[in-house]
């Protein structure tokens, strides 16, 4: 599948026709979701949306990324988001679902 030149919503038509589950219904068909009960109604539906968050996200390209949070305080339940310089990476850790040129 040649995603090549496609906008964002251009891919999530394909993957849509395509019969590609959306990654939350693919969990659920795994059993990994806390919310068993939780109803797609179309469970091939993507969105734009979902593909432009996964083609940013490092994580994707089979990297390990942590500290992108942090709290203030072990008293403070609130996550706040932490500077990308303070990211701490390491690359190939796991298969890359999408290549870095993408």
């Amino acid at each position: 599948m040649v995603m090549a030149g496609h906008g964002v919503y251009q891919i999530a038509d394909i993957l849509s026709a395509e019969k590609i589950l959306i990654p939350g219904a693919h969990w659920k068909n795994l059993g990994v979701m806390n919310r068993k009960t939780h109803v797609f109604p179309d469970p091939y539906l993507w969105s734009g949306t979902a593909i432009r968050t996964m083609l940013r996200r490092e994580e994707y390209m089979g990297h390990t990324v942590n500290f992108k949070t942090y709290k203030d305080s072990y008293k403070d339940k609130r996550r706040k988001s932490a500077p990308k310089d303070d990211w701490v990476v390491f690359e190939n850790t796991h298969p890359a679902i999408i290549d870095s040129e993408t």
